[in-house]
C-alpha cells in the first residue's frame, strides 16, 4: 500500500512538472498568455477604461470645488 501511494505521488509531480522542474501549469498559462496576448491587452485597456469612467465624476467635481 505504501509503494501505491508512492508511486502516485511520483507521477502526480511528473506530471506537474517538466523535465526542468519547472511549472507545467505556469508555462501553460504564458503560452496562452503569449498566443492570445491581443484578449489581455483589450482586457487590460477595457479595465482601465472602466476604472477611469468609474472615477471621472468625482475628479470633475473636485476640480469645480477648486
Amino acid at each position: 500500500m505504501a509503494k501505491m501511494s508512492d508511486h502516485l505521488r511520483w507521477t502526480a509531480a511528473s506530471h506537474l512538472t517538466d523535465s526542468h522542474g519547472d511549472s507545467l501549469l505556469f508555462r501553460t498559462y504564458f503560452k496562452f498568455a503569449l498566443s492570445h496576448h491581443q484578449i489581455f491587452i483589450f482586457a487590460v485597456s477595457f479595465g482601465l477604461h472602466l476604472s477611469v469612467q468609474a472615477f471621472l465624476p468625482y475628479s470633475e467635481a473636485a476640480d469645480s470645488a477648486l
